[in-house]
Order: C-alpha cells, then sequence, then structure tokens
C-alpha cells in the first residue's frame, strides 16, 4: 500500500456555527483530489451543537478530520494560531 504524504492542511475555525458546519464539511470533504490533505478544526467552545457535528465527522472520516476542542473560548485570533501549532 502506497502511503501518501499531506500536501495540504485545511483549517476551518468553528463557533457556534451549527446551522453551516455539515454543509461546510460535506463541500471540503467531497472534494475530489490527486494529493492527501487533512482538515484542521478549531472548535472554540461554541455553546450550540457545533462541537458534536464535528465528532461526528471525525470518527466518519478517521485520519482526514482532526478537531481541537477549547474548554473555554480563546477568540479567533488564538483560536488560528493554535491551529497552526
Amino acid at each position: 500500500m502506497k502511503i501518501m504524504e499531506i500536501r495540504v492542511s485545511i483549517i476551518m475555525l468553528v463557533y457556534n456555527h451549527e446551522r453551516f458546519i455539515r454543509y461546510a464539511l460535506d463541500s471540503i470533504l467531497s472534494q475530489r483530489v490527486n494529493f492527501e490533505y487533512e482538515l484542521i478544526i478549531g472548535e472554540d467552545c461554541s455553546p450550540d451543537n457545533s462541537r458534536a457535528i464535528i465528532k461526528e465527522y471525525e470518527s466518519k472520516f478517521k485520519g482526514k478530520l482532526h478537531g481541537i476542542y477549547r474548554e473555554k473560548n480563546i477568540g479567533v485570533k488564538r483560536n488560528f494560531f493554535d491551529c497552526l501549532g
């Protein structure tokens, strides 16, 4: 089996996006590409069901989607830079 290197990392920042997150994830994950990519999601302690939806997708797309879950809201800038690291 040929193992491909990840060539693209997509960072998605999420806060209170329950209404849109499924559409966004389906849109990214349905793309047909000839390279490996990963999706890193920084979930910033949303008060809605965003976290549950991300966890559902994370279990469905093991190895492709990586959720980073905050225990308290850290804000968009810090969330972004933390996802880069």
